[in-house]
């Protein structure tokens, strides 16, 4: 982060000291929670997502003959496209969300430069 930025969250982070009497040390670690439960909450998001996908497409394999048409391709085939655009979705939104995980303090201040601009 530039010098500048810096100081712009310093001067907020004392903003909100005065405001709600509390100091920034105190303050700084509620937003890093928040990067953690975000993280969280897209990862169940995430799992759940999967799951129901997974159930749902193992549904459809194990009946496909009685709703099988006429000139439809074969379950594996559809099957395959499906699972494999699930599996690049799933994998983007698991870049998207790690790095929260593993370096919250970033995007705390990321988050804090976002509300402030």
């Amino acid at each position: 982060m530039d010098k500048e930025s810096t100081e712009l969250i310093l001067q907020h982070l004392n903003k909100l000291e005065d405001k709600l009497g509390v100091a920034a040390d105190k303050i700084w670690p509620w937003f890093i929670k928040e990067v953690y439960i975000e993280a969280i909450l897209s990862t169940i998001i995430l799992v759940l997502i999967s799951t129901i996908s997974f159930f749902y497409f193992k549904y459809v394999f194990k009946h496909w003959n009685s709703i099988e048409r006429n000139g439809s391709e074969p379950p594996w085939v559809v099957g395959g496209i499906i699972i494999g655009i699930l599996l690049i979705v799933l994998l983007l939104a698991f870049l998207c969300t790690a790095p929260q995980i593993f370096n919250p303090e970033y995007h705390a201040f990321t988050n804090l430069i976002a509300k402030f601009k």
